[in-house]
């Protein structure tokens, strides 16, 4: 890692001061996605980072009106690249032990160049008893060009499940693989191995479209097999405005009071608006008269959170047409697992024949009226000084998540068998 700080301070006036910072930050990050136990190494990424950031600051004094102004004006620009360790096709094993992955990781190579721009003005005004706080804050944020990309299976997939040939053909008594069988040929028993050699020319039959002269024997078999094609880049913006006010009071000389409210408004495309959120904050802090040595204080507020902007790009890269994820049932998914290099050339069109086919596909939205993930929290705590040197201190933190966002998967239900023979003839 890398960083570099520059600062220049001044002074308009005896009441005015400024400063002028800038900031550069590189790092490199051989090991991001997490790895170890079921999942690969090279299932991970290895990101490359630089941030660049300018910051300009003004803040006025006035004594008469015991008065503090602050205006901050901040601009970012944020360069980061993640690369896969591999470029073989993403395998996942559903085996007793768990789920094992190894190869390219889902949503890598993932390049990322963003914009931001924020100004920040806080005021403070003392008045008697109260100390009074407002502000605002704006933040717009973009994506530069379309270096940015959040791309599904660029490199492929291959899950590979239990295969129960029973089931698939709807015939009784056929054998059934399990999931690590279906992946490596040599751990099949001569009785699987005679029966994919007498599928292998039935298949044409059994599934229209199939080619004939597959040796399934002597194949790994995943179950299904999906690879991106497309253009996975997208331009993106995004405005956060929140303005709040808040009351320090003395209701007595042991007893102080804090009094707040946020508001918050987030502007996102491709995300469903609303008309913002309030956040409610108070605080207290109270000494007993007669236990000067104790102190007592709580705090409650609500805390919304941020623009979803990394749910909304990889949702609108799917829904935009440009970027199309198609899934290959079995016995098709034997086809392209079995090509060199386990998958088909990476292209910016789907290959010749392959179709995306709805049943087999993941289609993603926004619920139309979508509410901002918030927490409500509230905090308790005691403190007593023993002497100058010592103190005792018990406190107390809740935290309760509402409103978190999340997925949630819709499945239709259809016929398997019926869906392989009518996908395979479109």
């Amino acid at each position: 890692n890398s960083v570099f700080l520059g600062r220049v301070d001044g002074k308009l006036s005896s009441n005015d001061t400024f400063w002028v910072r800038y900031n550069f930050g590189g790092s490199y990050n051989g090991a991001l996605e997490p790895f170890g136990g079921l999942v690969a190494e090279n299932n991970g990424g290895i990101q490359r980072l630089t941030d660049n950031s300018l910051a300009l600051n003004n803040t006025y004094t006035s004594s008469p009106l015991n008065l503090v102004n602050e205006t901050r004006f901040l601009f970012t620009r944020r360069n980061q690249k993640i690369d896969p360790i591999d470029s073989v096709p993403q395998v996942r094993i559903f085996a007793p032990e768990g789920m094992i992955v190894f190869g390219q990781s889902t949503f890598l190579p993932q390049p990322r160049v963003f914009n931001i721009f924020q100004i920040i003005n806080n005021t403070s005004l003392v008045r008697g008893q109260h100390q009074i706080k407002f502000g605002v804050d704006f933040q717009r944020f973009s994506t530069v060009g379309r270096e940015t990309q959040l791309p599904v299976f660029l490199g492929g997939g291959a899950f590979f499940t239990d295969l129960d040939f029973a089931q698939i053909t709807q015939m009784p008594g056929l054998p059934k693989l399990n999931s690590l069988q279906a992946f490596d040929p040599a751990l099949r028993t001569p009785v699987q191995k005679a029966f994919l050699s007498v599928l292998s020319g039935f298949a044409p039959t059994l599934f229209p479209g199939f080619p004939s002269n597959v040796p399934l024997a002597d194949l790994p078999l995943p179950t299904f097999y999906t690879q991106g094609f497309g253009d996975p880049s997208l331009s993106t913006f995004g405005k956060e405005f929140s303005f709040y006010v808040q009351d320090d009071f003395k209701l007595r000389p042991n007893l102080i009071i804090k009094a707040g409210l946020r508001y918050d408004l987030i502007r996102l495309n491709f995300v469903p608006k609303n008309n913002g959120n309030f956040s409610p904050r108070l605080s207290f802090s109270y000494s007993p008269a007669k236990f000067n040595k104790l102190s007592i204080h709580g705090a409650y507020g609500l805390f919304f959170a941020g623009a979803l902007v990394g749910q909304a790009f990889a949702i609108q890269t799917i829904n935009s047409g440009a970027f199309n994820v198609p899934t290959m049932p079995f016995p098709f998914s034997v086809l392209p697992f079995s090509l060199p290099g386990r998958k088909f050339p990476q292209t910016t069109a789907l290959p010749p024949g392959i179709e995306v086919i709805p049943q087999f596909t993941q289609g993603s939205g926004f619920a139309p009226v979508l509410k901002n993930s918030y927490s409500q929290q509230t905090t308790f705590g005691l403190s007593y000084s023993l002497n100058p040197n010592t103190a005792i201190s018990l406190d107390y933190a809740f935290v309760r998540g509402i409103k978190l966002f999340g997925q949630r998967d819709i499945n239709p239900s259809y016929n398997l068998k019926l869906v392989l023979i009518v996908t395979t003839m479109h």
